[in-house]
């Protein structure tokens, strides 16, 4: 028994002819009716009953195509899986994230991703940047998402895009009729914060101390995403990355703030390893669909 006599086989049950399934397999009608031939002296049995032209499948011939057309989609599978592996070089994506961003920025690509390659699989984790950094740096993870930035041996660092952070305040805020909210707007205000030991507090903290702006710290949080829930339930405002405010849209009232505090996220490699087609290919989707972000800073041209 061998796969072209099943495919075969497939072919005369989907179009009911001999001649028609030439037609879809790209061989001569000859060709089909011997394979079917063949596969029925190997069974010992007859698969179909000619009809008025026509093959009708017999009752011993539709319990056997049962198991056959089982194995020929798993076939069809490994198929697909091959082209992908030698287009793109692996089957399987696997990606660590900081958990914040990882949550509001890969969605989307990854829904791209998968459209164009239904049979990869992904793979992904959120983690601190402290785990991320050591994860991908013992090759884990086939690349990593992080804000900027980064500094540890072991790995290659490639800046994925520039943004500048929003303000995000409950609905009916008093401030929500400002176009643009200026941290001089916030003297005095309740204030949702990202816990110390994180890039945005640390230029958020800079900005006010600089500029000599007093807030009340209402919550201090470990992710954006609870800062969000927490704004969203009136407890302060916040200074947040504008994906993850993108996340709360319609729950929250966004605005631009300034003076701009900018973030950077990079892509996170291990140090030379060798880099899979899928791994660039992701990386182009992902600059693709932030590129059209209001809130990204476009890169300087040489």
């Amino acid at each position: 028994m061998k796969i072209r006599q099943l495919e075969a086989m497939r072919a005369v049950v989907t179009t009911g002819t001999t001649t028609q399934a030439a037609d879809v397999m790209g061989l001569t009608q000859s060709a089909v009716s011997r394979l079917i031939s063949q596969l029925e002296d190997g069974l010992g049995f007859v698969l179909f009953d000619r009809h008025r032209g026509r093959l009708l499948i017999t009752p011993e011939g539709q319990e056997f195509y049962r198991v056959a057309e089982r194995i020929l989609n798993e076939i069809d599978q490994i198929r697909e899986t091959a082209v992908n592996i030698r287009a793109h070089g692996a089957g399987t994506l696997r990606i660590a994230a900081m958990p914040a961003i990882g949550t509001c920025m890969l969605p989307k690509p990854l829904q791209i991703l998968q459209a164009e390659n239904r049979h990869l699989n992904v793979i992904v984790h959120l983690m601190s940047r402290s785990d991320l950094q050591h994860a991908v740096a013992d090759r884990q993870y086939d690349f990593g998402l992080a804000t900027l930035p980064i500094v540890q041996q072991g790995l290659t660092i490639e800046p994925l895009c520039r943004v500048r952070s929003v303000l995000i305040m409950p609905k009916g805020h008093r401030l929500e009729k400002m176009q643009t909210v200026h941290a001089s707007d916030l003297d005095g205000e309740r204030f949702v914060s990202l816990s110390a030991d994180t890039v945005i507090r640390y230029r958020t903290e800079e900005l006010f101390t600089r500029l000599k702006i007093k807030r009340k710290l209402a919550v201090e949080a470990q992710s954006t995403v609870l800062m969000g829930n927490l704004v969203e339930l009136g407890l302060g405002v916040a200074v947040i990355h504008p994906f993850v405010a993108d996340h709360f849209a319609g729950k929250v009232e966004v605005r631009p703030f300034e003076p701009a505090i900018e973030i950077s996220y990079g892509l996170v490699y291990p140090e030379g390893a060798r880099r899979l087609g899928i791994v660039d290919s992701f990386a182009e989707t992902m600059r693709q669909c932030f590129s059209g972000s209001e809130n990204v800073i476009p890169e300087a041209k040489a």
